[in-house]
């Protein structure tokens, strides 16, 4: 570690979101311990988060720590990625693996399995950044059950948990506003979801927060399609895929919306869209129209909104300086005992 705190050594840490509210959730966290033991990665420091009341037991060899206990599992991912996020900050170097309890037991089987393979260690090689089961872009850009790994290189681009959770109602209240609703809807939307969902916001915002940067470059572990992640005596290993670039005529409508909607939301975070390298180059530049040419956003950018308040706010301090510079001394008055007579 160098003498600011910063660790630019290589390393791996795996991070787990256990939710125990229920007997199941308890012995599925379990068993995800007992699969990092039994993984190539379990060297790795394990940190995790108790969302409820039933212990974990952390097997046997294996490091663990445990960052906190809580009552409920109301604000999602965030008590567990806000730690994860801090990790990289000090540890740009690192690649973590996040995972969470809270999904089918077979989902959570495979994908767990899948983020704690030296496959998804190997991004790199493709040019990733992001590796996780499997992507998909409908309703949302997502990783199967929000399990992943990522290269803290790409984890420091993005705001933390918290700012991202927050501005997410800004951005789908300034949307609705301008009559773009469908900008914060899934899609197709699902009216009988509530809006928390439907939007990303609050607890929902965390399954986003991951593929919110337009410099996310994405691979999957996981070779087969989707249909055979059901069948628990189909045998696979985890090999790096590459995600196929998208053509205009493979793609409905609404999915060349979704892209479109998905630019915007960089836009609004990032103030870019299509960075070379990133996502917009890798799956989407043969769309047509192409979504990475283009340039006319019409909605507020934060980080150059962050930027002028910052700057105002520089202003208003040298502005509050020059003040003080300028007002006249307070003349000093002498006491009679303080007069001191002066004679040749």
């Amino acid at each position: 570690a160098s003498s600011s705190g910063v660790d630019n050594s290589p390393g791996h840490a795996i991070f787990l979101h256990a939710v125990l509210e229920l007997r199941a959730q308890n012995e599925g966290a379990q068993e995800q311990l007992q699969q990092i033991m039994d993984s190539p990665l379990n060297a790795s420091t394990v940190y995790y988060n108790e969302i409820g009341f039933q212990p974990l037991h952390c097997p046997r060899g294996l490091k663990c720590e445990k960052l906190g206990t809580f009552d409920d599992s109301s604000s999602g991912g965030l008590k567990t990625l806000t730690p994860l996020y801090e990790h990289c900050k000090s540890h740009p170097q690192h690649t973590v693996s996040y995972i969470n309890s809270q999904n089918h037991p077979r989902l959570r089987q495979v994908a767990t399995k899948a983020v704690l393979s030296n496959a998804c260690l190997d991004m790199h090689y493709r040019g990733c950044n992001l590796c996780g089961m499997h992507f998909s872009m409908a309703p949302v850009f997502h990783y199967a059950g929000n399990y992943w790994m990522a290269q803290c290189q790409y984890i420091n681009q993005l705001m933390s948990p918290k700012e991202y959770a927050d501005s997410r109602v800004a951005m789908c209240t300034e949307f609705q506003r301008k009559g773009d609703d469908f900008m914060c809807e899934e899609t197709p939307p699902d009216k009988d979801m509530d809006k928390d969902k439907r939007w990303g916001l609050n607890a929902h915002a965390m399954e986003r927060w991951v593929l919110s940067h337009p410099t996310a470059n994405v691979c999957k572990s996981f070779p087969l399609p989707m249909r055979f992640m059901h069948n628990p005596d189909e045998p696979w290993e985890p090999q790096l895929v590459a995600i196929p670039k998208l053509n205009h005529f493979s793609m409905y409508e609404s999915q060349r919306q979704l892209v479109g909607f998905h630019m915007k939301q960089f836009y609004y975070y990032y103030g870019q869209h299509a960075p070379e390298g990133g996502i917009c180059q890798q799956l989407f530049s043969q769309i047509r129209p192409n979504p990475c040419l283009e340039t006319d956003f019409d909605v507020t950018n934060l980080l150059q909104q962050k930027r002028q308040h910052q700057k105002q706010g520089q202003q208003q301090q040298f502005l509050l300086h020059l003040q003080q510079q300028q007002q006249p001394q307070a003349a000093t008055v002498l006491q009679p005992n303080q007069i001191v007579s002066i004679s040749n």
